[in-house]
């Protein structure tokens, strides 16, 4: 049991001790007097004892002093060893709860074990939230530094209107982290390192909220509503072990959210649709670093050689890379949600305000560079109940195995029909997609090797240039318009038309997203319109 937590057992209020730290030791009480060398030792004695004797020699724990009414002059700064108390508690009152410390300490300790088994036994946070509950008795909600609740576990009361819909829409609600912060009780806890209690004077109600750390990071928060079982000190150090398992949970998890560096909660729900509208979405934008009112793109971050990556690290290092975005692991990537700013044209400027927020960033170039990585970037948007649509392009775009575009980055808008091929789910989805005289062409050339299928692109990429158009298939001029001739001739395709000229360009992309797909089940179908 903890020396605090035997203070106030003994119902001191005010001690005086050299070195507060000692508060947080785990000490075992004598109430037979001080004798036994062990420096975990505890025992009490009066002022006189003290005065008379001091700490006997053969005693090498620490002696709590009561001094009665008032702590003297000489015992404002004790010395080592030396708790000077002023307890609420007459002698013998004092004597006797000194006594029953062993009881409550071993108490405390079943209770410890039992936590533990809980954590063992828990391989989520919702079911350590349950096995909790059970022990402590109160209803409880986990949090971590994004806000969100993790987990609750218990009956809150009904009209507590604030809590039961900070657990309906999955995080806390913004103004009653303000009101902790401004009155103090989060400082508190985090200077202190243990939970405190706290009164809510509108409701009447007593919570326990105690930081929860891992490593010295903070990870999130466990609160607990004092209803069911009283909370006194021995209940606040059960709560600060249960914390600290809590922690080792969280972050075997990867939960702590984006505050802690392990990526935004807030994030990971958007992406997963998890929010009920977009006003809910912004209000909890609202609490991160990336600006409201603006357009985004979900950029997702992979190896280039389809390897894995630690997300954890490259999350952390791409929110060193560049401002005002925050990030999440999603499946085996990292995605950021970056902010591009407002439209500054009557027009369209997306994709160019897109491009120079990502090629602007010196940091972020190198950082893909340095790393051999990849950034695929979506559509932009301005909705964020998009998100979820925009990150499956992401992936898709990874998945189509393109040349990036510049500097390790992929956009999507200058390949999206090759990504929609390569996205398309059935041969029926594809079919319908390509014109089957550019499909012929294909096979054609397949049987044949000739090049008529990338003659009428060249020709398609540079309309009214038969010039550009050889020179880019590094053919002669009478080379080039033989084979556009002949594509006329076998094809019936005329490259003068605009209908025509349309179906190429568009066959052409879907068949590049298509790969090899085009070549292997579907062969035998389209070969049947193959000349």
């Amino acid at each position: 049991m903890r020396l605090r937590t035997i203070l106030s057992h003994l119902g001191a209020r005010d001690f005086a001790i050299r070195g507060e730290r000692a508060l947080e030791h785990d000490m075992v009480a004598c109430p037979d007097g001080p004798h036994g060398q062990e420096p975990c030792l505890v025992a009490l004695c009066n002022l006189a004892a003290y005065e008379h004797e001091g700490i006997p020699k053969d005693f090498g724990g620490t002696l709590i002093v009561d001094c009665g009414e008032a702590i003297p002059s000489t015992l404002l700064v004790p010395p080592e060893r030396v708790v000077a108390i002023v307890s609420d508690l007459d002698s013998d009152a004092l004597a006797q709860a000194f006594a029953d410390v062993p009881r409550r300490a071993a108490l405390l300790s079943l209770a410890m074990e039992q936590v533990f088994k809980v954590f063992l036994e828990s391989y989520d946070l919702q079911r350590y939230a349950n096995g909790l509950h059970w022990v402590l008795d109160n209803p409880l909600i986990i949090l971590n530094t994004d806000h969100r609740l993790l987990a609750t576990a218990g009956d809150f009361p009904a009209e507590r209107e604030d809590v039961l819909r900070e657990i309906e829409q999955g995080y806390l609600l913004e103004e009653v982290n303000d009101q902790m912060e401004a009155d103090g009780v989060l400082a508190k806890v985090r200077h202190s390192r243990h939970s405190v209690i706290t009164e809510n004077t509108r409701y009447g109600q007593r919570w326990v909220t105690s930081i929860i750390y891992n490593r010295h990071l903070e990870t999130g928060r466990l609160d607990i509503l004092e209803q069911d079982q009283p909370v006194d000190e021995a209940y606040l150090e059960l709560v600060d072990y249960a914390s600290a398992l809590c922690g080792l949970l969280i972050d075997r998890l990867g939960m702590a959210g984006g505050r802690a560096g392990a990526g935004s909660s807030v994030l990971t729900d958007i992406l997963k649709g998890s929010f009920v509208n977009e006003k809910t979405m912004r209000s909890q934008l609202a609490l991160t670093s990336v600006p409201l009112d603006e357009d985004y793109v979900l950029v997702a971050i992979a190896r280039e050689d389809g390897g894995r990556i630690n997300q954890t690290r490259l999350g952390e290092r791409l929110g060193q890379a560049m401002r005002h975005l925050i990030w999440a692991p999603y499946k085996d990537v990292v995605v950021a949600l970056v902010a591009i700013g407002v439209r500054e044209t009557s027009g369209y400027d997306s994709y160019d305000r897109a491009e120079r927020r990502l090629l602007k960033s010196r940091r972020f170039l190198t950082l893909l560079e340095h790393n051999e990585l990849r950034a695929f970037v979506s559509e932009p948007f301005d909705e964020l109940g998009l998100a979820p649509e925009r990150v499956e392009q992401c992936l898709g775009l990874r998945d189509a195995r393109l040349p990036s575009d510049v500097a390790g980055i992929t956009m999507l808008w200058h390949h999206r029909y090759v990504v929609a091929a390569s996205m398309a789910k059935t041969f029926g989805e594809l079919d319908l997609l390509i014109d089957k005289r550019v499909i012929a062409m294909a096979l054609y050339d397949r049987d044949h090797g000739t090049d008529y299928l990338a003659t009428a692109k060249s020709s398609v990429l540079h309309p009214g240039s038969p010039g550009e158009a050889a020179k880019a298939l590094n053919v002669h001029r009478n080379t080039y318009f033989y084979r556009i001739n002949k594509v006329a001739e076998l094809f019936y395709l005329d490259l003068k038309n605009g209908e025509d000229r349309l179906a190429v360009s568009f066959s052409t992309r879907i068949l590049e997203g298509m790969g090899e797909r085009i070549f292997s089940g579907a062969t035998d179908r389209y070969r049947a319109i193959a000349p």
